[in-house]
């Protein structure tokens, strides 16, 4: 970890490598804010809901697959 944070900081690119951990850090933050979110809201909402199966796929009305066939 020190050799990358050290060539980060070294020479012309102090300010690419400044930004790319920045970069990093605040993705990695906002990816662990996203997914506690997700599970809060299917711990809270279940799953699947109303509008999907348990798969995730979305459901289709039987008169609509009637009609059209079957969807794949």
């Amino acid at each position: 970890m020190q050799e990358i944070i050290e060539l980060a900081f070294s020479g012309v690119s102090t300010y690419i490598g400044f930004y790319l951990i920045i970069y990093l850090v605040l993705r990695f933050v906002y990816g662990m804010w996203a997914r506690g979110l997700r599970h809060l809201s299917i711990w809270k909402h279940g799953w699947p809901p109303s509008h999907l199966d348990a798969d995730g796929d979305w459901l289709v009305a039987e008169d609509d697959e009637q009609e059209h066939g079957e969807i794949c």
